[in-house]
């Protein structure tokens, strides 16, 4: 296991305002409800698929409805992981929550990482899967160039309770 720390250039401001754009969110049919109310209530745009009436439609047809209106995937399902059939290139985001939605401490530490690290940075989200956890911990999933096509790039994190620290590591091969 490698550990390390990501030094960068401090961003301008317009960069800044680039990088820092809210997501926008598509939750499927199996995504508990009361996650899109607090999500609403925190003033995030979210769409579900009960409201526009495709309900029960296949797993693809999220996943394309999502990309086309350039929502982040919000689910429970972790069918969409599955890169060869839903792949990373046509995703603005996957967040697949790994939680027991019966529990509202599980729910209320998924929602904490969404509203203050995930759905700031929505770019960054573009062509890439989070399974995130109750533990705050999150597995970050990217396309990245392998032997002149591309494969995935798994980078986890853990943020402290404390707020301040973030732990991360990729997995060696």
């Amino acid at each position: 296991m490698t550990w390390y720390l990501v030094e960068y250039p401090r961003p301008g401001k317009a960069e800044l305002k680039r990088v820092l754009r809210a997501a926008s969110f598509y939750a499927d049919y199996d995504l508990d409800a009361s996650i899109v109310e607090v999500l609403r209530h925190l003033k995030y745009d979210v769409e579900t698929s009960q409201e526009i009436g495709f309900g029960q439609q296949r797993d693809e047809f999220h996943y394309r409805r999502a990309f086309k209106t350039k929502r982040v995937l919000l689910t429970k399902d972790k069918g969409y992981l599955d890169s060869e059939r839903f792949p990373l290139s046509q995703t603005r985001g996957v967040i697949v929550f790994n939680i027991d939605t019966s529990n509202t401490k599980e729910i209320a530490r998924a929602l904490e990482v969404i509203d203050l690290v995930l759905a700031g940075i929505a770019p960054a989200l573009d062509e890439a899967k989070v399974i995130l956890n109750s533990d705050y911990t999150l597995t970050f999933i990217k396309r990245k160039p392998s032997n002149g096509g591309f494969g995935e790039d798994r980078t986890r994190y853990k943020f402290d309770e404390n707020g301040r620290d973030i732990w991360i590591w990729e997995d060696e091969d």
